[in-house]
């Protein structure tokens, strides 16, 4: 797992965004460098219960998937 805070308000991930990235952005050709994790789910903060995905994020790390992902891509890759 890697959990993250907010660099800005309202920047957790919420309802929605399950699955999607956790990257590193080249800022020089301005895309995405490296893919670290997929969004798995959010935390809420016990100190404002009325408000929701307000706690940090939480994804799940994708190294540690990385040969079984290109394994996939490469079924469906020669299947076309």
């Amino acid at each position: 797992m890697i959990c993250t805070e907010p660099v800005v308000e309202g920047g957790n991930i919420c309802d929605y965004d399950i699955g999607g990235p956790l990257f590193e952005i080249d800022c020089n050709k301005k895309r995405p460098k490296c893919l670290y994790g997929v969004a798995s789910y959010y935390l809420k903060d016990p100190s404002r219960p009325t408000e929701k995905c307000n706690g940090g994020s939480v994804f799940t790390r994708v190294f540690p998937y990385v040969d079984w992902m290109e394994r996939i891509i490469n079924l469906f890759e020669n299947e076309s």
